[in-house]
């Protein structure tokens, strides 16, 4: 198995809007890939990202996705490994369609490592909530 470089950073994407959203860094290999979410590739060295979009990411991820990458490509973030003097640019790809240096990146193409949704009919346009019942005690 080939070992992903370190010059690559991959980054889950989280929140529900835009000016709330969060990068979650994960294990850079395609066992950490989601068809739900979308994910943020990054080469520190290139100076690229790799905007990919799991075949059932909700609209409102995508965009939180873009703009979360839109952020990268214009404050160069230092705790990213990125440079003040370097051109960020921005590759976006759909689940099924990426290309051979975003699986480079993570290793090797293993659609089997995830869980892969590009054979499932389901919409999953929904997302899961958990509602807690309130627990109360009585004090005497």
């Amino acid at each position: 198995m080939q070992i992903a470089s370190n010059d690559w950073r991959l980054y889950c994407v989280r929140s529900e809007v835009s000016v709330e959203g969060h990068l979650l860094e994960v294990a850079c290999h395609c066992s950490s890939l989601r068809s739900r979410t979308s994910i943020v590739l990054l080469n520190i060295n290139k100076a690229l990202i790799y905007l990919w979009h799991g075949c059932k990411t909700q609209t409102h991820t995508r965009h939180v996705a873009r703009t979360a990458a839109e952020k990268i490509k214009e404050q160069r973030p230092l705790e990213a490994g990125l440079h003040s003097s370097c051109n960020v640019t921005i590759h976006e790809c759909e689940e099924g369609g990426e290309p051979v240096e975003f699986w480079e990146a993570l290793g090797r193409k293993d659609r089997k490592a995830y869980d892969c949704m590009l054979q499932d009919p389901g919409k999953f346009n929904f997302t899961p909530r958990l509602f807690v019942k309130p627990v109360f005690t009585t004090v005497y």
